[in-house]
């Protein structure tokens, strides 16, 4: 199938700059390229963010979000609150100085891999982005991944996070792509969520596709275990505290237990202090691992058969008994 010009509706028509279409039209995303429409066609009109926003649909939040892209990369000014096409430039010559974005990215060292650079020097032009997606197709490769990932258009500010995880931070395309993918299946498309989620990995050696999934696997695994706990104790109305998961994680990893021995924990905690206690909960899960029980049955007989004088014993005063285990903290 082939596709052609209809002349019939050239009787009325406007410019778009050649730049548009050769350096842009890749990254600029859908409601860039629809403001931009607005703006040239109403051409020597200065149109405000409000009238923008009207014609393309958009709040105004997300029309000056799609503005900001061609106001970087020079296509249209600002007067003001008002927006218009920019005058072409004159040619450059050799005596004028190179761009602070330019001189800065020729001045600074590249950092060494799995060292990321904190905060990138400063936020890419739309200009030096092209740039660098023609000379490394992989990036462009990620940034068309991630939209459709995230289900959404990039904004300038969200390329130029990306672009600088891989040219500042001198992460792979493919370990961004996973942290994007791993926080937006978590309920976390920000951008600033995903770099620092990207980051944290480095800094922690998660540098690998085989860690990565193996680092997801155990995050996975201790979500579904936190959740199991909190079901299981009636805890709707809060989160965990960090001693609280320590206290989770011990009881399924290093004690090896599963929920139901955990809960039967709670109901004896339960009995014999009528509240909810992680660290008596602790000590009950305590010494049934030093007693080698590992099932819920058997936890259950031990309960059943333990002499009277012992099931006194461990109704000491809970008070007492939590002082005892904060001051062995200390």
């Amino acid at each position: 199938m082939g596709y052609r010009i209809d002349y019939s509706r050239w009787s009325t028509a406007f410019s778009v700059p050649c730049e548009v279409a050769d350096q842009h039209i890749r990254l600029c995303g859908a409601a860039s390229l629809r403001v931009l429409m607005v703006v040239l066609r109403r051409c020597g009109e200065e149109l405000s963010l409000s009238q923008i926003a009207d014609a393309v649909g958009l709040s105004e939040e997300d029309a000056k979000d799609a503005l900001h892209y061609w106001l970087e990369a020079g296509i249209l000014q600002e007067s003001g609150k008002a927006i218009a096409p920019k005058a072409p430039d004159a040619e450059p010559s050799a005596a004028d100085p190179p761009s602070s974005a330019s001189a800065l990215s020729a001045s600074s060292p590249q950092p060494v891999p799995h060292l990321p650079v904190r905060v990138p020097p400063a936020k890419l032009p739309p200009a030096e982005i092209q740039k660098l997606v023609h000379s490394k197709p992989e990036l462009g490769f990620l940034l068309q991944e991630s939209e459709a990932v995230l289900g959404k258009t990039l904004s300038s500010a969200d390329l130029s996070t990306l672009v600088s995880l891989y040219d500042w931070a001198g992460l792979p395309a493919d370990i961004i792509l996973m942290a994007v993918t791993y926080c937006a299946e978590r309920g976390k498309p920000n951008l600033r969520y995903i770099e620092k989620t990207a980051l944290s990995w480095v800094e922690k050696g998660i540098d690998t596709h085989e860690a990565i999934e193996r680092y997801i696997k155990e995050q996975d695994q201790t979500e579904d275990e936190l959740r199991q706990v909190k079901t299981a104790f009636g805890i709707y109305d809060r989160k965990l505290t960090a001693k609280e998961t320590e206290f989770i994680r011990t009881w399924f990893h290093r004690y090896g237990f599963d929920i139901s021995v955990i809960k039967l924990a709670y109901e004896t905690a339960i009995d014999n202090t009528g509240k909810l206690t992680f660290p008596y909960i602790n000590k009950v899960l305590s010494n049934w691992h030093e007693k080698g029980i590992t099932s819920c049955r058997q936890a259950s007989e031990e309960r059943l058969h333990r002499p009277e004088a012992e099931g006194t014993a461990q109704s000491f005063d809970l008070d007492q008994f939590e002082q005892h285990l904060q001051s062995r903290s200390l």
